[in-house]
């Protein structure tokens, strides 16, 4: 799947609020509208790709969903393997009360602190003990 990089077309970078990102798209397509520019195809087609961005970006749901997208094709492309995705409660405890850990199908466990855990709505990525595969913790 070949994923535009929605962002980087309205110049905001992930972590943008919505405000910043709905001013970068209102600044833009002022820029780009067609009524307000010479109608060079090459214009049309970033003013399309620009409302597309908006499309996506502006409403919740699909944000979230095109950041996992973009998340997951970024780890594909380093050849990481993401072997689930887990809520924190899914966690369970071990011998160290300051650790818990999810099993791998390996056989070996992965192990977070439950310290990195205290932030709320965030993806912590978990690396294998034995091997490559890592977990997605979702707080």
């Amino acid at each position: 799947m070949d994923i535009y990089d929605y962002y980087n077309t309205l110049g905001c970078s992930m972590d943008s609020s919505y405000e910043d990102i709905k001013h970068a798209y209102y600044h833009r397509a002022r820029q780009l509208h067609p009524d307000k520019t010479i109608g060079t195809e090459e214009n049309t087609k970033e003013f399309q790709l620009l409302a597309e961005a908006w499309s996506i970006l502006k409403d919740p749901d699909l944000r979230k969903k095109y950041d996992t997208e973009c998340k997951q094709a970024e780890l594909e492309s380093n050849n990481i393997i993401v072997h689930a995705t887990v809520h924190s409660h899914e966690l369970q405890a071990t011998n160290k009360k300051d650790v818990l850990s999810f099993p791998c199908r390996c056989g070996n466990y992965y192990k977070i602190d439950k310290e990195i855990l205290e932030e709320k709505n965030c993806s912590i990525y978990v690396t294998c003990e034995e091997c490559t595969f890592i977990i997605i913790v979702k707080t």
